[in-house]
Protein backbone atom coordinates (compact mmCIF):
# COMPACT_ATOMS: atom_id res chain seq x y z
CA UNK A 1 0.00 0.00 0.00
CA UNK A 2 2.98 2.69 1.29
CA UNK A 3 4.62 1.47 -2.35
CA UNK A 4 1.23 2.40 -4.27
CA UNK A 5 1.22 5.80 -2.37
CA UNK A 6 5.08 6.42 -3.26
CA UNK A 7 4.18 5.96 -7.33
CA UNK A 8 1.13 7.74 -6.88
CA UNK A 9 3.15 10.67 -5.69
CA UNK A 10 6.10 10.79 -8.09
CA UNK A 11 3.27 10.57 -10.87
CA UNK A 12 1.78 13.40 -9.77
CA UNK A 13 5.05 15.44 -9.01
CA UNK A 14 5.63 14.74 -12.69
CA UNK A 15 2.45 15.59 -13.91
CA UNK A 16 2.95 19.27 -12.58
CA UNK A 17 6.43 19.77 -13.30
CA UNK A 18 5.40 18.87 -17.06
CA UNK A 19 2.41 21.37 -17.37
CA UNK A 20 5.04 23.94 -15.56
CA UNK A 21 7.11 23.37 -18.11
CA UNK A 22 4.76 23.90 -21.14
CA UNK A 23 3.47 26.56 -19.42
CA UNK A 24 7.17 28.33 -19.27
CA UNK A 25 7.38 27.33 -22.95
CA UNK A 26 4.29 28.94 -24.30
CA UNK A 27 5.13 32.35 -22.46
CA UNK A 28 7.95 32.60 -23.85
CA UNK A 29 6.51 32.92 -27.36
CA UNK A 30 7.16 36.19 -29.19
CA UNK A 31 3.27 36.63 -29.35
CA UNK A 32 2.25 36.43 -25.49
CA UNK A 33 5.45 38.39 -24.03
CA UNK A 34 4.27 40.87 -26.24
CA UNK A 35 0.55 41.21 -24.96
CA UNK A 36 2.26 40.84 -21.36
CA UNK A 37 4.37 43.64 -22.34
CA UNK A 38 1.25 45.56 -23.58
CA UNK A 39 -0.91 44.58 -20.34
CA UNK A 40 1.46 45.63 -17.71
CA UNK A 41 2.45 48.90 -18.96
CA UNK A 42 -0.51 49.71 -20.68
CA UNK A 43 -3.89 49.17 -17.88
CA UNK A 44 -6.50 50.89 -20.69
CA UNK A 45 -5.95 47.85 -23.23
CA UNK A 46 -9.16 46.06 -23.22
CA UNK A 47 -9.90 43.48 -26.40
CA UNK A 48 -12.72 40.81 -25.89
CA UNK A 49 -12.34 37.19 -26.46
CA UNK A 50 -12.83 36.05 -29.81
CA UNK A 51 -16.12 33.85 -29.60
CA UNK A 52 -16.47 33.14 -32.76
CA UNK A 53 -14.34 30.12 -33.59
CA UNK A 54 -15.56 26.90 -34.17
CA UNK A 55 -13.18 25.45 -31.89
CA UNK A 56 -14.68 24.23 -28.51
CA UNK A 57 -12.25 26.60 -26.60
CA UNK A 58 -12.58 30.55 -27.13
CA UNK A 59 -9.07 32.27 -27.89
CA UNK A 60 -8.84 34.32 -24.77
CA UNK A 61 -5.51 36.20 -26.03
CA UNK A 62 -5.36 38.69 -28.63
CA UNK A 63 -3.79 37.90 -31.96
CA UNK A 64 -0.73 40.24 -32.91
CA UNK A 65 -2.77 41.92 -35.46
CA UNK A 66 -5.53 42.82 -33.13
CA UNK A 67 -2.49 44.09 -30.54
CA UNK A 68 -0.37 45.93 -33.46
CA UNK A 69 -4.15 47.65 -34.63
CA UNK A 70 -5.31 48.57 -31.26
CA UNK A 71 -1.46 50.50 -30.56
CA UNK A 72 -2.02 51.94 -33.72
CA UNK A 73 -5.40 53.41 -32.94
CA UNK A 74 -3.64 54.79 -29.93
CA UNK A 75 -1.14 56.61 -31.45
CA UNK A 76 -3.54 58.49 -33.55
CA UNK A 77 -6.01 59.25 -30.42
CA UNK A 78 -8.81 57.42 -31.53
CA UNK A 79 -8.90 55.43 -28.46
CA UNK A 80 -9.29 58.70 -26.24
CA UNK A 81 -12.14 59.35 -29.19
CA UNK A 82 -13.86 56.63 -28.56
CA UNK A 83 -13.78 56.89 -24.56
CA UNK A 84 -15.61 60.27 -24.78
CA UNK A 85 -17.93 59.42 -27.56
CA UNK A 86 -19.03 56.86 -25.14
CA UNK A 87 -19.25 59.07 -22.20
CA UNK A 88 -21.46 61.17 -24.39
CA UNK A 89 -23.94 58.14 -25.43
CA UNK A 90 -24.09 57.24 -21.58
CA UNK A 91 -24.84 61.29 -20.64
CA UNK A 92 -27.66 61.16 -23.53
CA UNK A 93 -29.30 58.19 -21.38
CA UNK A 94 -28.77 59.36 -18.23
CA UNK A 95 -30.25 62.82 -19.10
CA UNK A 96 -33.19 61.30 -20.69
CA UNK A 97 -35.71 63.08 -18.11
CA UNK A 98 -34.56 66.62 -19.35
CA UNK A 99 -34.33 65.95 -23.23
CA UNK A 100 -37.36 64.57 -23.71
CA UNK A 101 -38.83 67.44 -21.47
CA UNK A 102 -37.73 69.87 -24.19
CA UNK A 103 -39.50 67.90 -26.86
CA UNK A 104 -42.24 68.51 -24.97
CA UNK A 105 -42.25 64.94 -23.78
CA UNK A 106 -42.74 64.57 -20.15
CA UNK A 107 -43.42 60.84 -18.95
CA UNK A 108 -44.02 58.94 -15.69
CA UNK A 109 -41.30 57.57 -14.35
CA UNK A 110 -42.09 53.78 -15.41
CA UNK A 111 -42.44 55.03 -18.60
CA UNK A 112 -39.06 56.94 -18.14
CA UNK A 113 -37.54 53.74 -17.53
CA UNK A 114 -38.93 51.97 -20.60
CA UNK A 115 -37.76 54.98 -22.66
CA UNK A 116 -34.35 54.72 -21.33
CA UNK A 117 -33.93 50.89 -22.17
CA UNK A 118 -35.13 51.79 -25.76
CA UNK A 119 -32.26 54.56 -26.32
CA UNK A 120 -29.96 52.24 -24.94
CA UNK A 121 -30.81 49.68 -27.60
CA UNK A 122 -31.05 52.42 -30.29
CA UNK A 123 -27.48 53.75 -28.91
CA UNK A 124 -25.59 50.37 -28.69
CA UNK A 125 -27.14 49.30 -32.32
CA UNK A 126 -25.99 52.88 -33.91
CA UNK A 127 -22.56 52.70 -33.07
CA UNK A 128 -22.07 49.07 -34.05
CA UNK A 129 -23.78 50.25 -37.35
CA UNK A 130 -21.76 53.11 -38.15
CA UNK A 131 -18.39 52.18 -36.15
CA UNK A 132 -17.88 48.85 -37.34
CA UNK A 133 -14.26 48.48 -36.20
CA UNK A 134 -14.23 46.07 -33.27
CA UNK A 135 -11.91 47.93 -30.98
CA UNK A 136 -13.43 50.88 -31.36
CA UNK A 137 -17.17 49.98 -30.79
CA UNK A 138 -16.52 48.15 -28.10
CA UNK A 139 -14.78 50.36 -26.26
CA UNK A 140 -17.51 53.26 -26.88
CA UNK A 141 -20.19 50.58 -25.56
CA UNK A 142 -17.64 50.07 -22.43
CA UNK A 143 -17.22 53.67 -21.61
CA UNK A 144 -20.77 54.33 -22.34
CA UNK A 145 -21.77 51.17 -20.03
CA UNK A 146 -19.39 52.37 -17.37
CA UNK A 147 -20.92 56.46 -17.34
CA UNK A 148 -23.97 54.99 -17.01
CA UNK A 149 -23.32 52.60 -14.16
CA UNK A 150 -21.48 55.31 -12.25
CA UNK A 151 -24.98 57.44 -11.90
CA UNK A 152 -27.25 54.56 -11.88
CA UNK A 153 -25.38 51.02 -10.26
CA UNK A 154 -28.57 49.05 -10.65
CA UNK A 155 -29.84 50.03 -14.29
CA UNK A 156 -28.16 47.11 -16.07
CA UNK A 157 -29.44 44.40 -12.93
CA UNK A 158 -32.72 44.13 -13.48
CA UNK A 159 -34.70 41.98 -15.83
CA UNK A 160 -36.25 44.50 -17.50
CA UNK A 161 -32.80 45.51 -19.41
CA UNK A 162 -32.31 42.13 -20.57
CA UNK A 163 -35.92 41.73 -21.90
CA UNK A 164 -36.10 44.92 -23.74
CA UNK A 165 -33.04 44.80 -25.49
CA UNK A 166 -34.31 40.85 -26.67
CA UNK A 167 -37.20 42.35 -27.99
CA UNK A 168 -36.22 45.10 -29.83
CA UNK A 169 -33.91 42.81 -31.07
CA UNK A 170 -36.10 40.56 -32.22
CA UNK A 171 -38.53 42.60 -33.20
CA UNK A 172 -36.71 44.20 -35.91
CA UNK A 173 -34.23 40.84 -37.12
CA UNK A 174 -37.78 38.72 -37.50
CA UNK A 175 -39.05 41.52 -39.97
CA UNK A 176 -38.96 40.25 -43.95
CA UNK A 177 -35.70 40.98 -45.49
CA UNK A 178 -37.38 43.12 -47.88
CA UNK A 179 -39.31 45.68 -45.38
CA UNK A 180 -37.27 45.40 -42.72
CA UNK A 181 -34.53 47.79 -44.01
CA UNK A 182 -37.33 50.87 -44.14
CA UNK A 183 -37.50 53.53 -41.85
CA UNK A 184 -40.76 53.70 -41.62
CA UNK A 185 -40.99 49.72 -40.90
CA UNK A 186 -38.53 49.99 -38.61
CA UNK A 187 -40.58 53.07 -36.49
CA UNK A 188 -43.65 51.00 -36.78
CA UNK A 189 -42.03 47.77 -35.36
CA UNK A 190 -40.18 49.37 -32.57
CA UNK A 191 -43.13 51.71 -31.93
CA UNK A 192 -45.44 48.35 -31.74
CA UNK A 193 -42.51 46.38 -29.58
CA UNK A 194 -42.75 49.92 -26.94
CA UNK A 195 -46.04 49.39 -26.60
CA UNK A 196 -46.22 46.06 -25.75
CA UNK A 197 -43.75 46.13 -23.35
CA UNK A 198 -44.86 49.13 -21.41
CA UNK A 199 -47.96 46.88 -21.08
CA UNK A 200 -50.08 49.18 -23.94
CA UNK A 201 -50.21 46.60 -26.76
CA UNK A 202 -53.45 47.35 -28.47
CA UNK A 203 -53.65 51.15 -27.49
CA UNK A 204 -52.39 52.87 -30.68
CA UNK A 205 -51.34 56.15 -28.55
CA UNK A 206 -48.64 53.87 -27.27
CA UNK A 207 -47.29 52.75 -30.68
CA UNK A 208 -46.96 55.91 -31.77
CA UNK A 209 -44.78 57.23 -28.92
CA UNK A 210 -42.75 54.46 -29.49
CA UNK A 211 -42.03 55.14 -32.85
CA UNK A 212 -41.74 59.09 -32.17
CA UNK A 213 -39.33 57.92 -29.67
CA UNK A 214 -37.22 55.74 -31.53
CA UNK A 215 -37.24 57.98 -34.39
CA UNK A 216 -35.58 60.71 -31.92
CA UNK A 217 -33.34 58.83 -30.42
CA UNK A 218 -31.94 56.90 -33.46
CA UNK A 219 -31.34 60.72 -35.29
CA UNK A 220 -29.24 62.21 -32.38
CA UNK A 221 -27.28 58.80 -32.12
CA UNK A 222 -26.63 58.91 -35.29
CA UNK A 223 -25.30 63.16 -35.67
CA UNK A 224 -23.47 61.92 -32.05
CA UNK A 225 -21.84 59.39 -33.78
CA UNK A 226 -20.87 60.97 -36.97
CA UNK A 227 -19.41 63.91 -35.49
CA UNK A 228 -16.33 62.13 -34.29
CA UNK A 229 -13.42 61.92 -36.63
CA UNK A 230 -11.54 58.42 -36.52
CA UNK A 231 -8.37 58.82 -38.20
CA UNK A 232 -8.25 55.40 -40.69
CA UNK A 233 -5.65 53.03 -39.50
Amino acid sequence: MIDFLIVLLVFLWGSALMSALILVRHRQHPACRQFAWAVENDSDIKIAPDFSSKSSQPRLEPSEEEILLYFKHKQCCNLEKARCLGQQLGTQILCLPQDLAQEQLTLEPPLLLHAQMLCLFVSEECVRRLLPDPILHKLVLAQMNDTISEQLPNFYNNLLQYRAYTAYKMCLEEAPAESAASEPTQQQLIGSCWAKMTGKSQDPAHCQLGSRLYQWMKARCEQLVCSVQFQTV
